[in-house]
């Protein structure tokens, strides 16, 4: 898919040119005056492929007026950029008296005329595009720079990613490992603030200064109890291979951490030791790839774990003791149902305990228990008290 920018100030009554360029296999992103449109190039740069411009355009945003000073500028903007970064521009004006104006033509280009020639002008920017290294680049990673576009990590770190894969592919491309493992740790971070956002991780992973405790929230989002915190989860969010990659990622890009020094000393140790006998970039490059899989895992997760209430609800205080007599005749224990297994067997973790029992299939077909619903329970040793049963459930 290419990343087209579109600066028209009637582009709001042309739907129809975004929904078919979008059919062609071109994302256009749209702004109303030069002014919009080139802020966001310039903050944008890495992610633009190819850019449209209308010859009659407002130059500021509060203009209410249009003429040829917003196309000239943004002309001469795209013009200074390095040839190696500068995407292609196309002018598309539905102005007839600019058609075949020879003076047009040699200040602007040929323009493309709106309403006849929409499929020549999606033809020719997927031509022109589709030789540029980053567009290659996305090509071949099209689920992981979808996530850019749909805002699920910051878009200002898809310029490191591609430098970093571009580094790949490219021999002669200039390029300094050390600075990027900083930059992975981040899109790390931002993956963690989304998890933050739904109730997967804890709030408390994250300072009152709003800086994420990466390695507290690793801990915690792999189901291990976070003595410094007082927190543990009642559930592992972490596959075990996503849990290893994390870990393997922050452990190693602590070298460039300023947030958490614990460790960054002997991060710094190993990669000098690392360094005496390989100076390559490919710790970097197979740190890159287990990053893409969890971007990618974690995207999915989220989706389908998306209800605040039923994940705040596997918190748990480590803190305060399982709670329990809650009847005078039975000492009924509070907790939460977190797994429903293929076999029927649930997994039942007490208020304030990280020790899970198990539920007998028949209880969770008797009771119609569904997973992460709150019950309560009576329990009695095994007969060699070697376990824990459960004897009763409560609705």
């Amino acid at each position: 898919m290419c990343e087209v920018l579109w600066i028209d100030d009637e582009y709001k009554k042309q739907d129809a040119v975004i929904s078919d360029a979008e059919l062609s296999g071109i994302n256009i992103i749209p702004f109303e005056s030069h002014e919009e449109g080139i802020q966001y190039l310039e903050a944008n740069l890495s992610s633009i492929d190819a850019i449209i411009l209308d010859a009659k355009v407002k130059d500021k945003k509060d203009d209410e007026t249009t003429n040829l000073e917003g196309l000239r500028k943004s002309r001469d903007y795209i013009n200074s950029l390095p040839v190696d970064v500068r995407p292609p521009y196309f002018i598309f004006t539905g102005q007839p008296d600019y058609m075949g104006s020879d003076m047009f033509v040699e200040s602007y280009g040929e323009p493309y005329k709106k309403a006849t020639d929409n499929e020549k002008l999606f033809d020719h920017i997927k031509a022109a595009v589709k030789d540029r290294p980053n567009a290659k680049i996305r090509a071949l990673y099209p689920k992981v720079f979808e996530l850019f576009k749909n805002c699920f990590i910051d878009q200002q770190y898809e310029k490191h990613l591609l430098k970093i894969l571009r580094s790949i592919n490219e021999e002669d491309f200039a390029f300094d490992d050390e600075v990027y493992f900083n930059q992975l740790r981040q899109i790390i971070e931002g993956v963690f603030r989304k998890a933050s956002e739904v109730g997967i991780l804890h709030e408390k992973c994250i300072s009152r200064k709003g800086e994420v405790k990466l390695t507290l929230s690793s801990l915690f989002l792999s189901g291990i109890e976070v003595k410094t915190l007082d927190i543990a989860c009642k559930k592992e969010h972490f596959p075990k291979l996503i849990s290893n990659h994390v870990r393997e990622i922050l452990d190693i890009t602590n070298i460039g951490s300023h947030a958490e020094p614990e460790g960054k000393e002997q991060s710094e140790a190993n990669l000098k030791d690392y360094r005496k006998m390989l100076n390559t970039p490919y710790l970097l490059y197979s740190l890159t790839f287990k990053l893409m899989d969890v971007l990618l895992w974690f995207s999915e997760y989220i989706k389908e774990n998306n209800n605040i209430e039923l994940n705040k609800s596997l918190w748990v205080d480590t803190t305060v003791a399982p709670e329990a007599a809650v009847s005078a005749d039975q000492d009924w224990i509070q907790g939460t149902v977190t797994r429903i297994a293929e076999n029927g067997w649930g997994t039942f973790i007490p208020n304030g305990s990280t020790e899970s029992i198990s539920i007998p299939p028949n209880m969770v077909r008797d009771h119609s228990i569904e997973e992460y619903q709150k019950i309560d329970v009576v329990t009695k040793p095994s007969p060699d008290g070697n376990k824990t049963h459960i004897e009763s459930i409560r609705i």
